[in-house]
């Protein structure tokens, strides 16, 4: 909720981050005090009617707050639980906490991002969504092994072993041959040139050329149609070992035409590019735009917003679209607590003035 949000934006600024906003479209949202007698009683009845309850704390914390798995067992014996500490549930690192950061560190992503020269740098935050859906996969087949055995299971979730898994190419390749993968930057093992380039205005391109015909048409299109049978450049072996300067002569060509030009006259002869969109393209993008991939809904304090849709389209079914937008801290908590708990207008009110439940962060009030 926190994350890239800030502060200085005032009013309801923990409200805005944008990974919050991607993510939690669909969702109620119930804000609750489990260090609180009330707000244990309470979760401990959602628990008893729950199909699943899901966690990323480090492996100490339900239990400090009374809901371990006996607990939840002895609450909902057909609960499914599902457990994602940072590093695991056992091991020396069980008790630490995992950030996105760490668990790319860890995991050897960042080792492989980056200049050769570079530093190792934070991929991105690609971990939070892999490791959500790896969890995903295993709830949905878990429901399924209930369905058939009666047995409710209990789902481990290290998020540094999911993130591994998705870097396992450079560990198997050192398992394979003692080989320690490097950082490359946008360049590839096997065709070039290929990169990034920057264009006028302040725009960019990416391309890659596989083969040597794809080189001569792209050295005629840059003016300079000798550079293809130039020793330097004449086959893929000897543009890799020239890569630097195959570089200098695409950024030199690039740096006075427009983006989409480039794209235009590359793409007609085969050659393989984008141009490097930013936000403002991809929501501006009438190939997306066309296939109705933003979708307008509504937020209760910020108004209407465009969001993605879910990328997958089930025909016959649904075309992907979403029921509701995202909610605000603790939107749903007289819903949830009187129309399916059965809690009072009065007691929800005293809940509140408590702060077992609320809609604005603890410390901010």
């Amino acid at each position: 909720r926190y994350s890239m949000s800030y502060p200085q934006l005032g009013g309801d600024w923990y409200e805005q981050a944008g990974a919050w906003q991607a993510t939690n479209l669909n969702k109620r949202n119930l804000t609750l005090d489990l260090n609180s007698s009330e707000g244990k009683r309470i979760f401990a009845r959602m628990v008893a009617s729950a199909d699943v309850v899901v966690e990323n704390y480090s492996p100490r914390v339900i239990d400090n707050f009374g809901f371990g798995v006996d607990r939840l067992r002895e609450l909902n014996p057909r609960l499914i639980i599902v457990r994602m500490p940072g590093f695991g549930l056992e091991g020396p690192w069980k008790d630490y906490v995992g950030w996105a950061m760490s668990i790319e560190q860890g995991c050897g992503a960042a080792w492989v991002t980056g200049d050769p020269n570079g530093v190792p740098l934070n991929p991105g935050g690609f971990a939070d969504p892999v490791i959500g859906m790896h969890a995903l996969v295993a709830v949905q087949a878990a429901l399924e092994h209930r369905d058939l055995t009666a047995e409710a299971q209990v789902i481990e979730v290290a998020q540094l072993e999911t993130a591994a898994c998705w870097t396992a190419e450079q560990v198997i390749a050192y398992s394979l041959a003692g080989k320690v993968q490097q950082r490359i930057g946008n360049r590839s093992e096997t065709m070039a040139p290929q990169g990034v380039h920057k264009c006028a205005g302040n725009q960019w391109i990416a391309l890659s050329v596989r083969s040597d015909d794809e080189w001569g048409k792209l050295t005629a299109l840059m003016g300079s149609p000798n550079q293809a049978s130039d020793s330097r450049f004449s086959s893929v072996k000897a543009r890799m070992e020239n890569h630097a300067e195959t570089d200098r002569m695409i950024s030199a060509w690039s740096a006075s035409q427009k983006a989409d030009a480039i794209v235009a006259q590359l793409r007609a002869a085969g050659i393989p590019v984008s141009k490097v969109f930013t936000a403002v393209d991809m929501i501006s993008d009438p190939h997306l735009s066309a296939r109705k991939f933003y979708q307008p809904l509504e937020h209760r304090t910020m108004g209407v917003r465009r969001y993605t849709r879910w990328p997958m389209v089930q025909n016959p079914g649904p075309m992907g679209t979403h029921r509701y937008g995202v909610a605000t801290m603790g939107q749903h908590n007289a819903e949830i607590l009187g129309k399916e708990l059965g809690l009072s207008a009065a007691e929800i009110d005293d809940l509140a003035k408590k702060q077992v439940i609320g809609t604005v962060p603890k410390g901010l009030q």
